[in-house]
């Protein structure tokens, strides 16, 4: 997804869980936003940053 770059269309929604039984119909466990400023790279381990005082964090992070 992240070679892509099509994680905006698939990462944003709603997760659903199992089919609860009482209802019968599934279980809202979260509503997921991709953040496409923020979310393409990962933040760096703040013991990396404290190491190396030349390094910044990426960016939203």
């Amino acid at each position: 997804m992240r070679r892509w770059k099509i994680e905006e269309k698939v990462l944003n929604g709603t997760v659903y869980d199992a089919a609860d039984p009482a209802i019968g119909k599934p279980v809202v466990v979260e509503q997921r936003k991709f953040n496409s400023g923020r979310d393409y790279v990962w933040p760096i381990p703040l013991t990396e940053l404290n190491a190396y005082k030349n390094m910044r964090q990426n960016s939203n992070w």
